[in-house]
């Protein structure tokens, strides 16, 4: 079991180039020029590379990326701004949504990702507030941030259909479906390096 692990994959283990690799440079490239439009979306099944992609970044784009996941349902606001200020490694943590806002703007950090963005709402009456907070900090600083996100398909659709089909971020890619032939590649190269 220790040699065919279930999980995601560590950068160095990428398998296959996958074709949207290209789409997320262009959206970097775009991005660094103008200093706008800074989110993106990776949207997909579960298996489909959305935590391995979001490992790759450093690698594939040659930045320093700051990697986020919520721990459990953060609905409430002001967790998902000290969770925020723990991801940038602010101390002391942000109060407030301005407050953070302005903290992230005086950072550094030039890429931001966020896995199981899923974790920020509950099908429920105020379960979305922690995501609304969180789709105004994102766009608040989205011009000197580029924020890449990943975010469960059932839970996207859920949310695109919530929402009354609003985008509230600048670029949604859906990661595609394994064809048979990339399973079999993937399975192939695995054993291999498994050394079976």
């Amino acid at each position: 079991v220790d040699r065919f692990p279930l999980g995601p994959l560590e950068p160095s283990q990428r398998l296959l180039e996958q074709a949207f690799w290209e789409e997320i440079r262009e959206v970097y490239d775009n991005w660094r020029a103008e200093k706008r439009d800074g989110s993106l979306v990776l949207m997909g099944r579960a298996g489909m590379g959305k935590t391995t992609t979001l490992r790759a970044l450093e690698r594939e784009l040659g930045e320093s990326v700051l990697r986020g996941e919520p721990k459990g349902k953060l609905t409430r606001p002001i967790k998902v701004v000290h969770w925020l200020s723990d991801v940038f490694g602010f101390s002391p943590r942000a109060n407030s949504e301005n407050e953070l806002i302005e903290r992230i703007r005086e950072d550094r950090h030039p890429i931001v990702a966020i896995d199981n963005c899923h974790n920020l709402f509950l099908r429920k009456v105020g379960g979305f507030d922690g995501w609304e907070a969180f789709i105004r900090i994102v766009n608040a600083t989205c011009d000197n941030v580029l924020w890449v996100l990943a975010v469960n398909q059932a839970a996207w659709d859920y949310l695109h259909n919530a929402s009354g089909r609003v985008h509230y971020f600048r670029r949604v890619l859906e990661l595609p479906s394994w064809s048979e032939d990339e399973i079999r590649r993937l399975l192939m190269t695995r054993m291999r390096r498994a050394r079976y």
